[in-house]
């Protein structure tokens, strides 16, 4: 927690060791401690905060990062807007700073003048977030030793109730840890990928907590969709999904799982689906942004889009852009993500 490093003045990541010392933890993972008295740079510079709690809808802990302008270390009764930041499948908690360079870009709009707000950066597994209708065996996770890069240690739970996760023990553990403003119209959510695609479910369900999403290059928008950017088709049994989604062999590998052999149970958790009954006032502001070439996220885009078109919603900033599903495109335009969503929940 960060009132335990009171003397902490910046680091890319930081958390807190035992025996008095603060830990630095570079982009490169590599490790280095520092007694906690020392000044580590200016404080006009946020920091980055390593943290864990243990999540009673998972059934185990995990850790999350948050970033924490500079001032919150001075302006001790001061309470700031919070966005959630969701990374995408095959990544974890650290991407959005490790590689799209989260840190650095907030810094730079504080620096030009952008509104203050803390960033929290949760782990999401491959997990879609959302509860998975026939959810893996713990322990049969466990024995695969390592999924995706990950070791199976941190990236197995016992629950796959990822929703939960968010919304019922995330968002209050941060609000009664941190010192945010607890209110929808300071409270926004974004991601990019997998990220974007459950931040927009997330959104949608859970209205009255969010005050805006972005989303950028996201995926599964429209899940049930299985046309092309010119003509949007809806699948008729799960067989079709399976057959249009094993292209994408990191998203195939666990849909049977996440969503079961039910339709249903896919619109469940469908942003496009879940769309169409949200009245058209109670939506948050949104913000789109997909690659042209984005042959995974660009028919879904375009059709939720064409939703919001015909259903009279007006508070939508749309863009498309040059570029695929690839990091470079997400480092281009991450920044006017995180611009937008500072603006929107701004005090």
């Amino acid at each position: 927690m960060l009132s335990s490093c009171p003397h902490v003045r910046r680091a890319r990541l930081l958390f807190v060791c035992t025996l008095g010392f603060v830990c630095i933890l570079g982009s490169t993972f590599s490790l280095a401690c520092t007694e906690a008295t020392t000044p580590v740079v200016p404080d006009t510079v946020g920091h980055i905060v390593v943290d864990s709690f243990t999540s009673k809808a998972l059934g185990i802990k995990k850790t999350f990062l948050v970033y924490v302008p500079a001032s919150y270390r001075t302006s001790r009764k001061r309470s700031y807007p919070v966005a959630y930041f969701l990374h995408g499948a095959t990544r974890g908690e650290r991407y959005w700073n490790d590689s799209l360079r989260l840190g650095i870009i907030l810094d730079s709009l504080l620096s030009a003048g952008a509104p203050e707000m803390l960033v929290v950066m949760p782990d999401g597994d491959d997990s879609f977030y959302h509860t998975w209708v026939n959810p893996w065996v713990y322990n049969d996770c466990l024995a695969r030793g390592t999924i995706n890069g990950e070791p199976a240690a941190t990236y197995c739970v016992p629950h796959m109730k990822y929703d939960d996760y968010i919304i019922n023990d995330l968002i209050p553990h941060i609000d009664s840890t941190y010192r945010t403003l607890k209110t929808r119209q300071h409270r926004a959510i974004a991601g990019y990928s997998m990220g974007a695609g459950g931040g927009l479910y997330l959104a949608l369900k859970y209205r009255q907590l969010f005050g805006a999403i972005a989303s950028l290059s996201g995926g599964i928008l429209d899940l049930l969709n299985v046309g092309t950017p010119d003509a949007r088709v809806e699948a008729t049994d799960t067989a079709q999904l399976h057959q249009f989604y094993s292209g994408f062999a990191w998203v195939d590998f666990s849909m049977a799982n996440q969503y079961g052999g039910n339709l249903s149970d896919w619109r469940k958790y469908d942003p496009y689906t879940i769309a169409l009954t949200v009245p058209v006032d109670s939506f948050p502001s949104m913000w789109f942004m997909v690659g042209t070439y984005d042959t995974f996220g660009l028919p879904g885009n375009q059709s939720f889009h064409d939703l919001l078109v015909q259903r009279g919603v007006s508070n939508v900033t749309y863009g498309e852009a040059a570029g695929a599903h690839t990091p470079d495109f997400w480092r281009t335009h991450d920044g006017d993500a995180t611009a937008w969503v500072a603006e929107q929940i701004k005090p």
